[in-house]
């Protein structure tokens, strides 16, 4: 998923650069140097807590300065095996983790990104929840919502707006192309913000490529025309910056 595929033209291939947390400053100018210097067009951040910090850490509010002047989005990418702390990882199997550790750790950084005042504090800033399915983003929305609007949670809120409203200004969020949620989401949060990711070439998708990957959402007749074009090519080139 580091290369997006631009056009029909196979020379332009543009990847995302992978930033050392550890070190908010030196962050910042690793990011200038891939964007600036080697053309990268995406920070790649896994979503885990870091040296204490959560995704709302003032720390890292350099970082999403730079990112919004520099046009550059925040994908974020749960990965299955890590030294890192992982939201549930007391509480499942080897099966379940791959289950459970990818979709968890986006929830929490939609809840830290969206609920806790980080997008609304960097209203340019673009974020991606990339591999985790999309079916869990009308849900949280809606549950982070009702908290917001209650009148004894949301005494605790710390934005002026919902948390969707942020999530629908300035995240996308990725989809598998055979899965069933993907109307589901076109309904309730639009189809301004959904790519595609076929996860190729992980051995969970080797059995789908090709024919249930790209081919799954182009043929989907519970999806429009429209949708399905701006799934496929208008939604990532508007993430990326890819001239449209």
């Amino acid at each position: 998923w580091l290369a997006e595929y631009c056009g029909h033209d196979t020379t332009r291939l543009r990847g995302v650069a992978l930033i050392p947390l550890q070190d908010p400053a030196r962050a910042v100018a690793e990011l200038r140097h891939a964007k600036e210097r080697l053309g990268l067009v995406g920070i790649f951040w896994r979503p885990n807590t870091l040296c204490g910090r959560t995704l709302a850490s003032p720390d890292y509010f350099p970082i999403y300065e730079a990112a919004s002047d520099l046009g550059v989005p925040l994908c974020i990418h749960e990965g299955a095996r890590t030294v890192l702390a992982q939201a549930g990882s007391d509480r499942y199997s080897d099966f379940g983790r791959h289950v459970a550790c990818h979709p968890l750790e986006q929830m929490l950084a939609c809840l830290n990104l969206c609920a806790d005042g980080v997008l609304e504090r960097f209203p340019r800033l673009k974020v991606a929840h990339l591999e985790s399915g999309c079916g869990w983003v009308p849900f949280w929305l809606e549950r982070m919502d009702e908290h917001w609007e209650h009148e004894s949670l949301g005494a605790a809120r710390t934005t002026a707006e919902k948390p969707s409203v942020y999530f629908k200004r300035q995240c996308w969020t990725s989809c598998e192309a055979g899965e069933g949620l993907v109307p589901s989401y076109v309904e309730h949060v639009g189809a301004d913000s959904l790519t595609l990711a076929t996860d190729y070439p992980h051995i969970d998708a080797i059995d789908k490529f090709p024919e249930r990957t790209v081919s799954a959402l182009s043929g989907n007749g519970a999806l429009s025309a429209e949708a399905r074009a701006k799934i496929l090519w208008t939604n990532p080139a508007r993430l990326y910056g890819l001239g449209v």
